[in-house]
């Protein structure tokens, strides 16, 4: 058998999405790939140029690129076969996705609803293929130590984690637990929402400018920069709640979710892959358009941005609530779903599912070099 899978990405980036996705995925096929597998950091230098690279995939090979639409370009010249291996979350593709797509020999997304999207969007169906993403099911777990730093919150522990950007709905979550308690009433909300892509974000003010009557009990997270961390942090907690307005995947709660946590989320988009009524409490939401400025980088000619779920402040302030009241139910339902959710959604699952892909496409170029 000769190829080697290459996998592409930011993986000189782990605390980013595409960063844990990279590399998390590059290692479970090197675990299980009955191929060489080896790696290429794309993660930009100071420049904003890519790195230069010696060890270019050949014919016989196939690179997956873990990212963005546009990093299929940065292959553009490169003979072997091309994967792109992306998400987004609008159901409105931007312009300058479709030319680089059309250059890969197959578009991987890890959900039915973003296959969907593209499919809708003008990608060829029969290169569209639903890989799924997965969870570090070792390490995000429900036993394990937590966080010593916060065995001072005496109280009921709620946990967000996600950039804060109107996508992830830190405002609307801020709002809500504003509104769902009294101002003594002891309910925290640890907020890891630090935004690196935003020069000089602050998250302690960030939170100070929303002037909050329940100010004291929003506790901020700063980063933490061992994924070990992250995962006692899950521990720490009693619910994890995650209001997003849409998601690609959604690591965050498939994380809290495998830690044994009660969980709410939006069951739209990249969350209703792995998010139902049985594992999760439904956040209620209504359907509106994107707007051009909420998306980083979104470009469309014809002005149509899609759609996506607008949390409801007042339907989210009420799950907080129940989460609370049935806390010892929810956390006995929580802990029952964790191992199913880790198994199914293991990366080493996932990867398997890659295995299969990458043969299918490898034989289908073998075939046609022996035709020739």
């Amino acid at each position: 058998m000769s190829g080697t899978v290459f996998v592409a990405g930011m993986l000189g980036q782990p605390a980013t999405g595409f960063g844990v996705q990279a590399a998390d995925f590059l290692a479970a096929l090197q675990r299980v790939s009955s191929r060489p597998v080896r790696g290429l950091d794309m993660t930009p230098r100071p420049d904003g140029r890519y790195p230069d690279r010696r060890d270019w995939p050949g014919p016989d090979d196939a690179v997956i690129i873990v990212g963005g639409g546009p990093g299929v370009a940065l292959f553009g010249g490169c003979p072997a076969r091309k994967i792109a291996f992306t998400v987004w979350e609008s159901n409105r593709l931007p312009d300058d996705w479709m030319i680089p797509l059309a250059m890969a020999d197959e578009v991987w997304t890890p959900t039915a609803w973003g296959a969907d999207v593209l499919r809708d969007n003008g990608v060829d169906p029969a290169r569209v293929h639903v890989v799924p993403e997965g969870v570090d099911d070792l390490l995000f777990q429900p036993h394990g130590r937590g966080l010593p730093l916060f065995d001072e919150l005496d109280g009921f522990r709620f946990l967000h984690v996600g950039k804060a950007e109107p996508r992830k709905g830190t405002f609307e979550l801020l709002q809500a637990f504003d509104r769902a308690f009294a101002v003594d009433e002891p309910v925290y909300l640890l907020l890891a929402c630090h935004n690196r892509l935003l020069p000089g974000f602050d998250t302690v003010r960030f939170i100070e400018n929303m002037a909050l009557r329940r100010r004291r009990w929003v506790v901020p997270v700063q980063p933490l920069p061992r994924r070990r961390d992250v995962a006692a942090l899950y521990r720490s907690c009693d619910a994890f709640v995650a209001p997003s307005w849409a998601e690609g995947w959604g690591l965050p709660a498939l994380e809290a979710l495998a830690s044994g946590l009660p969980t709410a989320v939006t069951q739209f988009a990249g969350h209703s892959a792995f998010a139902d009524a049985q594992n999760s409490l439904a956040i209620p939401f209504r359907l509106v358009p994107v707007t051009p400025e909420a998306l980083p980088c979104f470009v469309r000619g014809d002005g149509d941005y899609g759609e996506w779920a607008d949390p409801d402040i007042d339907g989210l302030a009420e799950v907080m609530r129940t989460m609370v009241r049935q806390r010892d139910v929810l956390r006995v339902r929580a802990l029952r779903q964790a191992a199913a959710i880790g198994q199914r959604w293991s990366w080493t699952a996932a990867a398997l599912r890659a295995c299969d892909r990458i043969e299918h496409l490898l034989a289908r170029r073998q075939a046609v070099v022996a035709a020739c």
